[in-house]
């Protein structure tokens, strides 16, 4: 949406983009223990939650960041990434949780930013899997931007990792 934005701009009103708001996102991701059951009915959904503790849901490990876009350089559609959880919990990791954190001003002299973290978005996996506190999870995805979320949530892949 941002690279589509800045090129349809730049065509209209020259080189120099205005400041855009955000400016930067940081992307992450997290294993769950989603429960999806609703009137007693099991419906492994995407679900959009509110921060702090969620009804039926574990966090099995700390989120870990994939991706962090700078929009105001020209950022790729497409996002693909491979990485590895120490999981701190027993259970079953049933969804990934994506986290999206806007950087909407870098305030250089305090050494901060100004964010805005966005709801977050579980998405099921197709095959749940059972995991053990100091197991290490590996976890595959890709999607492009801008695309459904069907497409990211088929592209979801996640296993214990073999020493």
């Amino acid at each position: 949406m941002v690279e589509s934005f800045k090129h349809r701009y730049r065509q209209r009103f020259g080189a120099t983009l205005p400041l855009l708001m955000p400016t930067a996102a940081i992307l992450a991701v997290q294993p769950l223990q989603q429960e999806f059951i609703f009137e007693g009915y099991y419906a492994p959904i995407s679900m959009v939650q509110d921060f702090g503790n969620q009804e039926g849901c574990i966090e099995l490990a700390e989120p870990l960041v994939y991706s962090v876009l700078d929009f105001t350089q020209h950022t790729d559609r497409d996002i693909s990434w491979e990485g590895f959880f120490i999981i701190t919990e027993n259970g079953t990791v049933s969804a990934l949780r994506f986290i999206t954190k806007n950087v909407l001003a870098i305030l250089e002299e305090e050494k901060s930013t100004i964010d805005w973290l966005n709801r977050y978005m579980a998405l099921p996996l197709a095959s749940p899997v059972t995991v053990q506190s100091g197991d290490t999870l590996h976890v595959t995805f890709s999607y492009r931007m801008g695309g459904s979320i069907m497409s990211l949530q088929n592209a979801l892949r996640a296993e214990v990792a073999t020493n």
